[in-house]
């Protein structure tokens, strides 16, 4: 294989993702010899890294921008050790006590940053070391500052539509409410082990979304704790003003409500 240099310093070892921003490869720093992720866009970055500065303190830190050796923008950040929670889930659903650190711990990070994602699922939900008590969220490509609009495309087009809040399958931009919505879905998933959305092919999933019928947790998990159950499909009301109105409301009600050491 021929070597391939990032700005003469990130020697690329493998490509590890290619999506709508640009493609991902594991590679090594020369200059401290520690695994870097290289992100290369196809598409102008600025959003993308204004974003992603935004929200260093909950996601992999930035170790250098620059160009590639074809002139397109590149950043290198932080390599992680371990998966992300799409991965975990094909093991099958988690523990309650797992459930209850991860919630707790995105809630936590995103009540932290000014931005709301706009794209939040279990692929972007990551679980450093494999451990749900270290978690970093990624991918902010579809974010938008908390309560400043944006002159940018914000609203939702792909992405992760099953984990999406009706709003944003109608096209609003991304919202802390669209967020907690979000959550709300991946803890559905965790804890009953499938998607609450199950169409196929994003037109009928959008459709499900928006008209269709969503079950709630309370419908499907009835031996969950009742308090678990009216909080998720609280977080996953079709109208926004039922959720949870903040960050702060969910971590502190699923703290309450949700007692650690609990198991399915």
């Amino acid at each position: 294989m021929r070597e391939v240099l990032v700005d003469a310093r990130f020697q690329v070892e493998q490509e590890i993702g290619n999506g709508p921003m640009g493609r991902v490869h594991r590679a090594v720093d020369r200059v401290t010899g520690a695994k870097v992720a290289v992100r290369i866009f196809r598409v102008p970055p600025e959003r993308y890294l204004q974003d992603y500065r935004l929200a260093q303190a909950i996601s992999p830190a930035i170790v250098a921008e620059g160009k590639a050796p074809d002139g397109r923008p590149y950043v290198a950040t932080e390599w992680l050790d371990g998966f992300d929670l799409r991965i975990r889930l094909r093991v099958g659903r988690l523990h309650l006590d797992e459930v209850f650190v991860i919630v707790r711990s995105v809630a936590c990070a995103l009540g932290a940053v000014p931005i709301a994602h706009g794209d939040l699922s279990p692929s972007n939900v990551f679980l450093v070391k494999s451990s749900p008590h270290d978690v970093r969220i990624l991918d902010f490509g579809g974010a938008a500052l908390k309560g400043v609009p944006r002159l940018t495309e914000t609203t939702w087009k792909a992405g992760a539509p099953k984990y999406a809040s009706r709003e944003r399958a109608r096209g609003a931009p991304p919202s802390t409410l669209s967020d907690i919505y979000s959550l709300g879905a991946i803890a559905f998933h965790c804890l009953s082990g499938k998607c609450a959305v199950d169409s196929r092919g994003q037109i009928s999933t959008v459709a499900q979304i928006i008209v269709g019928d969503v079950p709630t947790l309370s419908s499907v998990m009835p031996e969950l704790p009742p308090r678990v159950l009216e909080l998720v499909d609280r977080m996953m009301a079709r109208e926004p003003e039922r959720r949870p109105q903040s960050w702060a409301e969910v971590e502190r009600e699923w703290s309450a409500q949700v007692p650690p050491g609990s198991k399915r």
